[in-house]
């Protein structure tokens, strides 16, 4: 029987260790490292404030206060939204980055590697011939020997406005024989959506 060292998981990550996991990631060792976006959103917030700003003050020189008090109202209300978004995407990706520095580590402890994003896992099943841009992701994995895989697994359905992308977790495991097909579902989450 096998025995994981959960350690990894649960042990406080040291900003010398963190960082050696960035670096890491950067090279392209957790699957392809694409480049950051939030650099055009930075720009596309500051255009939108600018913008707005100076249109703000050709308002208020050129039009009745009760028109500027209006427009003053929606920007303000544009701002604390575009606010709120952005602390809790911000809140949300230091959660992710942690979650994959854990479980790059837990790989490491353990033998296994991690992939953040590998496109089109080749596994057979339900699900892994649906939709497009499909993907394993957080996933460990074994490098060498008897296949094993964990982690979650997406695709994207329909088109437009349409358009879902659907998330699993899955486990794929190479048994020594073939087996009938099993569909296993959890009773925990019956009647709950999403």
């Amino acid at each position: 029987m096998v025995r994981f060292n959960t350690d990894p998981l649960v042990a406080p990550l040291a900003p010398q260790e963190l960082q050696v996991l960035k670096q890491r990631r950067r090279n392209g060792e957790f699957g392809p490292h694409k480049s950051s976006t939030w650099l055009l959103v930075l720009i596309f917030v500051v255009a939108f404030v600018l913008s707005a700003f100076n249109f703000f003050i050709g308002l208020r020189f050129s039009r009745s206060s009760n028109q500027f008090l209006l427009f003053a109202l929606f920007f303000c209300a544009v701002l604390v939204t575009m606010a709120v978004t952005v602390v809790r995407n911000l809140l949300k990706a230091r959660r992710r980055r942690m979650d994959w520095a854990l479980l790059a580590r837990f790989a490491d402890a353990n033998g296994m590697r991690f992939g953040i994003r590998s496109a089109d896992p080749n596994y057979p099943g339900l699900l892994f011939n649906k939709g497009r841009s499909r993907a394993s992701t957080f996933h460990l994995f074994s490098p060498t020997g008897v296949l094993a895989d964990a982690g979650c697994y997406e695709y994207t359905t329909g088109s437009g406005e349409d358009n879902t992308t659907h998330r699993w977790r899955f486990a794929a495991f190479r048994l020594p024989h073939p087996v009938p097909h099993l569909l296993l579902d959890a009773r925990a989450n019956n009647g709950r959506g999403g």
